[in-house]
Formats: structure tokens, C-alpha cells, sequence
């Protein structure tokens, strides 16, 4: 019967330390620094370049911001980029924006 109580008080333990560890360390792992603070809008005359998926970083398309539209928070979400081939248009998080002054 003795072995039977410990069985169960480890179990309690090992269940108590589960839950303490997905609750607290896994959310803190989760935690999103990088979204509370604020960056600067793209803006028309940037030089950014372009992410495709089906393609690798040596082949990205460099490009030049030509208008930019924004969302509902004022935000710009999209913007139409000029490259050597056409105008296309994509979302802000397909674009790398490069530090040309």
C-alpha cells in the first residue's frame, strides 16, 4: 500500500512540474518583444528587396518602392515595388528594406 501512495505522489509531482513548465517557460519562450515596439513605415522611394518563395536569396529581385498603401491603422501593409522586369505589388513582410541613405 506504501508503494501504491508514492506511485501517486510522483505522478502528482511529475504532473505539477508539467504544467508549471508549459505555463510559465513555454509562454516566456513565446513571449513577442519584437511586436511591442514600433517601427518606422516604408516609405515611396526605398530600396528594398524582394522575398520570393520559389526562389533562392541570390536570385531576390531589388527594387524601389513606388507607392506605398496602408491599412486601417495607418500602417503600410502593401506596397507596389519597381524592379528591372515590372511593377508588383507585395505585403511588407516580403520586403527587406536596405539602409541606403
Amino acid at each position: 500500500m506504501e508503494n501504491l501512495e508514492r506511485w501517486r505522489r510522483v505522478c502528482a509531482i511529475k504532473d505539477q512540474i508539467w504544467r508549471r513548465w508549459s505555463l510559465e517557460y513555454i509562454q516566456e519562450l513565446q513571449h513577442r518583444s519584437h511586436w511591442t515596439q514600433a517601427s518606422p513605415n516604408v516609405s515611396v522611394g526605398d530600396m528594398v528587396i524582394v522575398h520570393e518563395d520559389n526562389m533562392p536569396p541570390q536570385r531576390w529581385n531589388l527594387g524601389r518602392i513606388v507607392a506605398a498603401i496602408p491599412g486601417g491603422d495607418n500602417r503600410v501593409r502593401v506596397a507596389d515595388i519597381r524592379t528591372t522586369k515590372e511593377v508588383c505589388r507585395r505585403p511588407i513582410h516580403k520586403l527587406a528594406l536596405l539602409p541606403v541613405s
